[in-house]
């Protein structure tokens, strides 16, 4: 009997502890469960704020390559004025001294028809005394022609003048056009 007695209170001791061990088992393991959920509900969170910022990235991305793009435009765009310009600058420029040469040579025909003149008038003069009618038509013709010469040559001097003066206004617009703010 002692034996049934001994056997009966460790079976007893047994399951009292057992039943004592299953519910701090329980609890332990609850508590466990309960720190797992609160670790993966922070990595949650974490990811979360992550993407955000991920998405916000992304969306200054997509802003600076737009921006690169239009400036890339503006870039082309500046180069096809900056050479259309500069061709206008050489064209001006050309054309400029081409009518600086015309100018020159107009005036230095001006001044040989004045130089003509001025010679036929003098030595006209002197023997005006000793010609006829014929003579003073013929000379008197050719003054004419020297005057209307003359005139002509002024005319395309003038024409000339203000070419030149239109193209040196066109090229100093081109040129400020041109210049870049320091």
């Amino acid at each position: 009997m002692k034996n049934k007695l001994s056997l009966s209170l460790i079976l007893s001791v047994s399951i009292i502890l057992s039943c004592t061990a299953i519910p701090s088992a329980y609890a332990a393991s609850k508590q466990e469960l309960k720190g797992v959920s609160n670790e993966i509900s922070r990595q949650k969170s974490t990811l979360k704020r992550q993407n955000n910022k991920l998405d916000k990235l992304q969306s200054e991305l997509k802003k600076q390559e737009l921006n690169i793009t239009s400036l890339e435009k503006e870039i082309k765009q500046t180069k096809r004025k900056l050479a259309t310009s500069t061709a206008n600058i050489k064209r001006l420029e050309s054309k400029i001294s081409e009518l600086e040469q015309q100018k020159n040579q107009q005036s230095n025909k001006l001044k040989q028809l004045i130089h003509t003149y001025y010679v036929t008038q003098h030595s006209h003069s002197a023997e005006n005394l000793l010609r006829d009618n014929s003579d003073e038509d013929r000379i008197s013709q050719y003054f004419q022609h020297l005057a209307k010469a003359r005139a002509d040559v002024i005319e395309q001097l003038e024409k000339t003048s203000q070419q030149l003066k239109s193209n040196e206004e066109k090229l100093t617009r081109e040129k400020k056009t041109n210049s870049v703010p320091a």
